[in-house]
Order: C-alpha cells, then structure tokens, then sequence
C-alpha cells in the first residue's frame, strides 16, 4: 500500500504461480519495485513471511518491518536462541 494525505492504494499485485515464483520471492520481487526515494517504508506482513531472508533484505534498505511471528519460531535474545513461545511467556 502506498499512501499520502490520508488515500491508501495497492502498490502491486500479482498472481501468485506456485510453479513459477516463492511467495518469499513475489514479495521480494514487489519490494524492488519500490523507489529508493521512498521514505518511511513500512513492509506490514503476516506470520507466513516473517522470514530471516526478508527480514532482513527489509531492514538493509533502511526500512521497517511489522509481522507476526509464529510460535516455533527462534529468537536471538543477545545471541542465545530461545523458541518465541518461551519469550512470550517471561
């Protein structure tokens, strides 16, 4: 989504081939398609991207990333890995 002075539109849309594209690369391919004079770029994503690989291609752009994580997923807490639930849980 793409948005000023308060209208919000789709910024792409693409079929997703199971065959042809990753759903990882879709997104990453929709990314590259954003301005590098862009500023201010929020990537809002559910749980299914919540990725290491787009995690981080998101944050070396300069930008911010905002997602669900999935229970099994692992955590670096200061270099020690720690499943999610458990963090969840302190």
């Amino acid at each position: 989504m793409m948005g000023a002075r308060g209208f919000f539109l789709p910024f792409a849309m693409t079929p997703y081939v199971k065959e042809e594209y990753s759903k990882l690369g879709v997104a990453e391919h929709h990314m590259d398609q954003i301005p590098t004079s862009m500023r201010d770029v929020y990537v809002l994503t559910d749980s299914w991207y919540a990725a290491t690989s787009l995690i981080h291609n998101v944050l070396q752009r300069g930008w911010h990333f905002i997602g669900g994580l999935k229970s099994n997923r692992v955590l670096l807490n200061g270099c020690i890995p720690q499943p999610v639930r458990d963090w969840a849980n302190q």
